[in-house]
C-alpha cells in the first residue's frame, strides 16, 4: 500500500467498502449476526457514515436483542439518508 498513489488508495478503499457491505448482506441473509457486525465494522472503518453498513449492523443488533445499539445505528443511517426505505 505504501507505493500506491492517493487515487489508487481511494479506489482500493472503495473496493474494500463494497466487499464488506456485500459480505455483511450475505451474513445477514444467513442469520450470522456476529459476522454481519464484523463486516459492517470493517466498512464503517473506511466510511463511518455508510448507511448500508449502519442499517445492516442495526439489523444484526436487533436480531441479538441489542435494542440500544440497533436504535443508534438506525438513527445514524436515517440521518445520512432521510426517507431511508430500501437499503
Amino acid at each position: 500500500m505504501e507505493n500506491l498513489s492517493e487515487e489508487e488508495k481511494q479506489s482500493l478503499n472503495m473496493i474494500k467498502l463494497h466487499c464488506s457491505n456485500n459480505l455483511a448482506f450475505v451474513a445477514l441473509r444467513n442469520a450470522e449476526y456476529d459476522k454481519v457486525i464484523v463486516h459492517c465494522n470493517n466498512a464503517l472503518d473506511i466510511c463511518p457514515t455508510n448507511p448500508k453498513a449502519l442499517y445492516r449492523r442495526g439489523r444484526a443488533y436487533l436480531a441479538q436483542n441489542k435494542w440500544d445499539l440497533a436504535r443508534e445505528d438506525f438513527k445514524k443511517a436515517i440521518a445520512e439518508v432521510p426517507g431511508l426505505t430500501n437499503i
